[in-house]
């Protein structure tokens, strides 16, 4: 039986670009870029004694040196892997079957009946392996001890590969395989995957721009078409599939830059101005069969990204219904215009003073409506929808109640983080921490809104779970917030003005409105009364969801609110 390549050899730079274009930025690999010969030096003439007296020498020692890192640097950085205990193929079936059940339905980027109908010769082993070790991070099998080795294999082979093969940095199922991995590595736990994946970010942004996924590129419909007239319809559907995945692929890349962005308050690399694609428009589009004539005639027509985000935030509507996953790219979108809006904050925020908008960052007039507005009528449009909740469609919502928490103060999540000990110095401890009372003293009508908000997200936490990633982040962040009001603002947010209890849920109630401005009386599903918690009880909560949740952050996450505990204890 003949091995499996692991790289197919396809043209995935999709333009019309010449090999020998002068432009720099066009490199089409011919497989010959990592095989070279220093050239021989022809000896340098003798130069007068007194000039050379004024030259720096390098020792043999230090050439010796280089050589030595040249030989180095040649050989396997990793030792051998004894592959006698390598998973089973019903073992690697339990884990793509996992994968699909509980991870696809977040990340929408393969085709899984493709996947699954696919003949052996057409799997990608790396995109397997890739998905394998997402798989075995939700398998009830007693497989979560396999996911890190297998997505260090995974890792190591896209390494690899890119170093021998120079085609596979701009091939399909390689970037598939290397963004399931970054993902994996972001919320394993390993704190080395962790680093390596944020290193990667931009290497993912690269080849999404490089291989034209989310600008237009030469169609593999289009190609078909004018090759043969005659081709078939399972031809053009098969077309269709490569030509959405590519898309896919690139949104899912774009996707994991906002998410970045978002769940760790730091700037996205793709810029928006270079994204002119269509929008995923099916939901069914997975599941379909990938030679099925269905795939040439989606249930609407493709909405343009670039229109989508003119019409809200020119017209503040949009024109046309979307899917979960568009309607999650869109939501993402507005929360990081939320983001750069806010990156002077640590500069500016001197300067800050309250207003009587619930809206705190600034954009420029030509932007008539305001993002982080419209992010909250996206949440409230989701709620209304005939679509199912999922993982996405509730994405929309928590990045509402997120944007509230973050964004209603300058920087109000990051120095929370600071004050829980992220910084490692007790002095910025102490700085954070006095800024938040600081805050809280001063402005209580937006302290009681950001518990408020608080309280939606961890009630719209426990009514859809998905165990998706970034309910991880939220979770931890939830978890902060609660503990530093109580412990800084137990005051405001404890008022003991009499009024009827208000129970705060998910959805939306006036009597939210009249606690934020006068305070009251408050309960918390899945807390209890607010007057009866404090910091220990929340964090006690948070540690016991954080250790039932199946990926190695939340693990992270919650030692982190053990240390904070045992500091309540000593106080």
């Amino acid at each position: 039986m003949e091995p499996v390549s692991p790289v197919r050899v396809t043209h995935e730079i999709r333009d019309a670009q010449p090999e020998n274009s002068p432009w720099p930025h066009v490199y089409k690999p011919s497989g010959a870029e990592g095989q070279f010969n220093l050239p021989p030096v022809v000896p340098p003439k003798p130069r007068p004694i007194m000039l050379e007296a004024d030259l720096d020498q390098i020792k043999d020692g230090t050439r010796e040196a280089i050589l030595a890192l040249i030989t180095l640097s040649h050989r396997p950085p990793w030792p051998m892997i004894d592959v006698a205990d390598f998973p089973s193929t019903r073992v690697l079936s339990l884990c793509v079957n996992s994968y699909f059940r509980h991870f696809h339905g977040t990340f929408p980027i393969l085709h899984q009946s493709a996947f699954r109908a696919a003949a052996p010769a057409d799997v990608s082993p790396l995109l397997l392996l890739s998905v394998a070790a997402i798989g075995a991070m939700y398998s009830r099998e007693n497989l979560a001890d396999l996911a890190v080795p297998l997505n260090q294999l995974a890792r190591r082979i896209i390494r690899y590969l890119r170093e021998k093969d120079e085609h596979a940095m701009f091939d399909v199922t390689v970037v598939q395989a290397w963004l399931l991995q970054c993902i994996f590595g972001l919320f394993c736990g390993s704190r080395m995957l962790y680093l390596d994946a944020e290193l990667n970010r931009g290497g993912l942004v690269t080849a999404a721009r490089r291989m034209h996924l989310l600008r237009p590129s030469l169609s593999y419909v289009d190609e078909y078409r004018k090759r043969n007239p005659t081709t078939t319809p399972e031809e053009l559907a098969r077309a269709t599939v490569a030509d959405e995945e590519r898309r896919r692929l690139g949104w899912g890349i774009y996707l994991y830059d906002a998410q970045l962005s978002s769940l760790l308050n730091i700037a996205s690399h793709f810029s928006l101005g270079e994204i002119d694609m269509f929008l995923p428009n099916d939901d069914n589009w997975s599941s379909a069969a990938p030679d099925s004539s269905s795939q040439l005639t989606p249930a609407q027509q493709p909405v343009n990204f670039r229109q989508a985000l003119n019409a809200l935030l020119s017209r503040g509507k949009l024109m046309q219904h979307l899917s979960s996953f568009s309607f999650s790219l869109i939501a993402h979108t507005l929360f990081r215009l939320c983001v750069d809006a806010c990156a002077f904050d640590s500069i500016l925020s001197p300067t800050w003073t309250p207003s009587d908008s619930p809206y705190r960052p600034v954009f420029p007039p030509h932007i008539q409506h305001n993002p982080q507005e419209l992010l909250e009528q996206l949440s409230a449009e989701c709620q209304t929808i005939s679509l199912m909740p999922n993982a996405l469609i509730v994405s929309v919502s928590a990045l509402a109640h997120v944007g509230r928490i973050q964004f209603t103060w300058p920087r109000f999540l990051d120095n929370v983080k600071v004050a829980a000990g992220k910084s490692g110095t007790e002095t910025s401890k102490s700085q954070a921490r006095t800024w938040l009372s600081g805050h809280m003293a001063e402005d209580p009508v937006r302290t009681r809104s950001i518990i408020v908000h608080a309280g939606r997200l961890n009630a719209l936490l426990l009514r859809f779970r998905f165990d998706s990633l970034s309910e991880m982040i939220w979770t931890f962040d939830l978890a902060l917030t609660f503990w530093a009001m109580l412990r800084f603002g137990s005051s405001v947010v404890k008022t003991s003005v009499q009024s009827p209890r208000t129970i705060i849920t998910w959805s939306e109630s006036d009597e939210l409105e009249r606690y934020i401005h006068h305070g009251g009386s408050m309960l918390f599903q899945g807390l209890g009364d607010l007057v009866e918690l404090d910091a220990a009880k929340v964090l006690a909560v948070f540690e016991e969801r954080l250790e039932a949740m199946p990926w190695g952050i939340a693990q992270r996450f919650r030692h982190v609110l053990m240390n904070l505990d045992g500091e309540e204890d000593e106080t």
